[in-house]
């Protein structure tokens, strides 16, 4: 079924609306809402964000909380920043729990088919969830729909992971220094990184080299 109408008037809890409102004025000056700056940290404040949006956002099916990702985050300005790039993986993420779940149950995922016109690049992962969508996949979609508490724990676990990934990829980048990077050397780096720098930090334990950034 397509978003309904109130869904895409509906009005957030005004302290989570506030928040998003918050985050997004600092994501334009690549900060977290805190004033921290760096990828790592305003990635992990995003997830934290849209993982709020989930679970105290009120919606129905995924074809609604797809709705209002697109509509609050994308649509608001984010669509080119990280945040933007987030929030379209965890629309990934929706996709692929939603999916899932009404393979479950032994149904169609028919509700995503609705929204597989809502951005170009995610057109073949919208054929893959929307494949079995036909007339008669519309007409039985409210009982094939899946049970929503379980859609919206398994949608959370998935963000679970997405954070846990980006809390501990720094570290996992870092690992791997002595593999890129070898003694007397000469590296040039465009501004500054906090990834960046612990991955030189870990190279020079083993490796004497020098380091010029512009």
């Amino acid at each position: 079924m397509p978003p309904s109408a109130d869904v895409s008037a509906a009005s957030l809890p005004p302290d989570l609306e506030e928040e998003v409102s918050a985050f997004l004025d600092a994501s334009f000056r690549l900060q977290d809402p805190s004033g921290s700056s760096g990828s790592a940290q305003l990635s992990l404040a995003a997830v934290k964000l849209l993982r709020r949006l989930v679970g105290q956002a009120p919606w129905q099916n995924a074809a609604e909380l797809l709705h209002l990702l697109r509509r609050r985050i994308l649509q608001a300005g984010a669509s080119a920043t990280l945040p933007g790039n987030l929030t379209r993986r965890v629309m990934k993420l929706v996709r692929e729990e939603h999916a899932a779940s009404v393979r479950d149950r032994g149904g169609a995922a028919s509700d995503l088919a609705t929204v597989q016109t809502e951005a170009a690049e995610e057109e073949s992962l919208h054929r893959m969830v929307a494949a079995a969508g036909g007339e008669d996949c519309k007409k039985s979609s409210a009982a094939k729909e899946p049970d929503l508490p379980r859609l919206k724990s398994r949608i959370l676990d998935a963000m679970d992971e997405l954070q846990t990934e980006i809390e501990s990829s720094s570290e996992e980048i870092a690992n791997q220094a002595l593999e890129h990077i070898h003694s007397s050397e000469v590296i040039l780096t465009v501004g500054r990184s906090r990834t960046v720098e612990f991955f030189l930090q870990q190279a020079a334990k083993e490796r004497k080299f020098q380091v010029f950034s512009i």
